[in-house]
């Protein structure tokens, strides 16, 4: 009878049962570093010798964490996007409409609506986009409930109307229009 030999499919070599891993640390001998390479000491983030206030590189450090500083605060006076958004947001206009002009209280969301669109032609000469009227008003949230209020900004051909809708509740009528054009 022919006794068989067990060999590793992956090198050939004869299998060999061993009873712990050939990579235990138990014993403290074998190194787990992968790259073979010593391991690096870690570079402390200050050093010790300039955190003594009272010494020449201190000084000179602080010197220029400050100019440092300076730049940036120099850089952020000077940005020319910050001065574009200032100067858009001191440019804008918001002309309210004359409470005599419009209706103020409406039986309905719809009623207040229709007026709001009314007013914005007849008044401002603006005609809102229709499938701004769909997206956002028909298509928006629903009527609001006793004591909330509804905000819509709607475009139009000369500018976008600004349209609020309070519900004061109860009472013959309860919505309440508020708008302005910007």
């Amino acid at each position: 009878m022919k006794k068989w030999l067990e060999v590793s499919p992956y090198s050939g070599a004869p299998v060999m049962d061993e009873d712990a891993p050939a990579n235990s640390v138990a014993g403290g001998g074998v190194d787990m570093n992968t790259t073979g390479g010593k391991k690096k000491k870690k570079q402390p983030l200050i050093d010790r010798q300039m955190m003594d206030a009272r010494t020449k590189g201190y000084r000179e450090h602080r010197a220029r964490l400050e100019a440092a500083r300076a730049k940036r605060e120099e850089r952020k006076r000077q940005s020319k996007f910050i001065e574009k958004v200032k100067e858009s947001v001191t440019s804008q206009e918001y002309t309210p409409l004359d409470e005599a002009k419009f209706e103020l209280y409406h039986d309905s969301l719809s009623s207040a609506m229709r007026h709001a669109f009314h007013v914005a032609k007849k008044h401002h000469g603006i005609t809102i986009d229709p499938t701004e009227i769909r997206d956002k008003v028909a298509m928006g949230p629903s009527k609001p409930s006793s004591g909330k209020t509804n905000k819509y900004s709607l475009k139009g051909d000369k500018g976008t109307v600004q349209i609020q809708v309070y519900n004061k509740g109860g009472g013959k009528k309860p919505f309440e229009l508020n708008m302005y054009k910007s």
